[in-house]
């Protein structure tokens, strides 16, 4: 067993971190004694590979946070172009979500197509999503 120190909340993304990647069976072998993390041996080399101050993901954002990130990001004008622009079937449900919906969940189709138009990848999304719930 191996004492790893960090604070809490790098305690907290790492979680996240760890769960997202490995499960949580083997989190559960992992102690923190109030002080340290007391991890076993055979998943040292794993929690030191991650980043403990990366934030996790949040799961949605609102439309608000959303928009405001896209403006942010110069991008606004490119996903409302090409929402407007895609007169499938799948785009015209795009286009009602974006229009009518409060929350953005970040595994949406909505979300995957915008990063496709945007040539964003999915760290790219990821970092977009945790910028747009630090917003108002």
């Amino acid at each position: 067993m191996a004492n790893l120190s960090y604070t809490v909340d790098q305690i907290g993304n790492l979680a996240s971190q760890y769960i997202a990647a490995h499960g949580q069976k083997e989190w559960k072998e992992v102690i923190y004694d109030g002080t340290n993390l007391v991890v076993p041996d055979a998943l040292v080399s794993k929690v030191q590979a991650l980043d403990p101050d990366k934030q996790p993901v949040p799961g949605s954002v609102t439309m608000v946070q959303c928009r405001e990130q896209l403006i942010i990001d110069g991008h606004i004008d490119a996903v409302e172009t090409a929402l407007q622009a895609d007169t499938s079937t799948e785009g015209k449900r795009n286009l009602a979500k974006w229009e009518y919906s409060t929350v953005v969940p970040r595994d949406a189709p909505l979300v995957t197509a915008m990063a496709a138009v945007l040539n964003l990848d999915d760290d790219d999304v990821d970092q977009m999503f945790r910028d747009a719930a630090t917003l108002e």
